[in-house]
């Protein structure tokens, strides 16, 4: 059984452990607080038009909202443009930004928004978790466990996996890896 982290089961995750953006003093995550504000009071429009104007400044977290907002439908009153949030979550990843090059690897995943390709999307996966993505850790040790997209390993998802549980800001992850590392140390005592 496939159990993987998508970067929406990972933002809402953040949401409901209550990781607050602003209380930090990068410019990234004020972008999120700002652009979370705007959702939160019901302001889509604002909170568009204020994405419009960050990416011309080719920011990449302002081009990966984007890409959150277009599949998530925040920019077409409810409709889905999986493709178009595709191509942000690429410009985003060109900049080598983890969350979008792990949100990129979705698509190719599942096959939304881009062909469906395996291969890429273990090669994406990895490019993120090995700039720290804690998602992606996760991502990179199931598809070793499974063997999709690349060979089946036992020893490089336990690497991963013990990597991801490591993340403290991500409690559900963190707990699932824990759970995942000791049916990978399981199976490799019966091999």
């Amino acid at each position: 059984m496939l159990i993987r982290y998508t970067f929406i089961q990972v933002l809402t995750a953040m949401c409901l452990t209550s990781i607050v953006f602003c209380e930090t003093s990068s410019q990234e995550d004020s972008i999120s607080s700002f652009i979370d504000t705007y959702i939160e009071s019901g302001n889509t429009h604002k909170a568009r038009k204020f994405l419009d104007l960050l990416e011309k400044k080719y920011l990449p977290e302002a081009l990966f909202l984007k890409g959150v907002a277009l599949l998530s439908g925040l920019y077409n009153n409810g409709t889905r443009n999986p493709r178009e949030a595709t191509i942000y979550f690429g410009k985003a990843a060109a900049l080598k930004y983890p969350p979008a090059i792990a949100a990129l690897a979705d698509s190719y995943l599942d096959g939304d928004g881009a062909k469906k390709d395996e291969k890429v999307a273990f090669l994406l996966y990895k490019q993120a978790a090995d700039l720290n993505d804690g998602a992606a850790q996760f991502n990179v040790a199931i598809l070793y466990r499974d063997g999709i997209g690349t060979k089946k390993s036992l020893k490089m998802a336990l690497k991963y996996m013990r990597l991801a549980a490591k993340h403290q800001d991500l409690i559900h992850l963190r707990e699932d890896a824990e759970e995942i590392i000791n049916e990978i140390i399981e199976e490799k005592k019966h091999k």
